[in-house]
């Protein structure tokens, strides 16, 4: 004779769903944490785009205005300031080779007239010299060097713009 089964669920089904949600969760997470690792990828880029964007913008304003020359002026000076809003994630102007800001800012250091961006995983960017952790940036005059000195002469050389360069090259790393 067959036995109806109760009502409820068997313990190897119990046990067989909670691994099922315990598998999917530990996907959910790791997907999650990618996202995450990029997120910061993608913020950092943002405020460098908006950067070159002021940048372009002030050389194309002196270009109109038939004033290259003035773009000097800017070079190895803090680019934040061209920007409209500094955003959320700036800290501010800094002296120094110690200060360490919270991961994932933004500062200038005026010592070294680097713009800095302090990584939250140095480990996701391969980067030759500079401070691990850190990638720096500089504001550099872009000129002709009519005299082939390596350096500009106001009198002698021709600007042709200005342009925020990495001080280090740097390559985030894939996942």
């Amino acid at each position: 004779m067959f036995s109806r089964r109760q009502g409820g669920a068997s313990q190897l089904e119990v046990i067989l769903v909670i691994a099922l949600i315990l598998v999917l969760i530990s996907t959910l997470l790791s997907e999650l944490k990618e996202f995450y690792e990029e997120s910061e990828q993608v913020q950092m880029q943002a405020v460098l785009d908006s950067l070159n964007s002021s940048v372009n913008s002030l050389v194309t304003e002196q270009i109109v205005a038939g004033d290259l020359n003035s773009l000097a002026g800017y070079q190895d000076t803090n680019p934040m300031q061209l920007l409209t809003s500094s955003g959320f994630n700036y800290s501010g102007e800094f002296s120094g080779s110690g200060v360490r800001p919270e991961p994932a800012r933004w500062y200038f250091n005026t010592t070294s007239r680097h713009l800095v961006y302090q990584l939250r995983d140095s480990s996701k960017v391969a980067q030759q010299g500079g401070n691990a952790g850190q990638l720096n940036f500089r504001l550099r005059l872009k000129y002709q060097d009519n005299n082939h000195n390596q350096r500009y002469d106001r009198d002698i050389d021709r600007v042709v713009g200005l342009v925020l360069k990495p001080v280090y090259p740097y390559q985030w790393l894939k996942s």
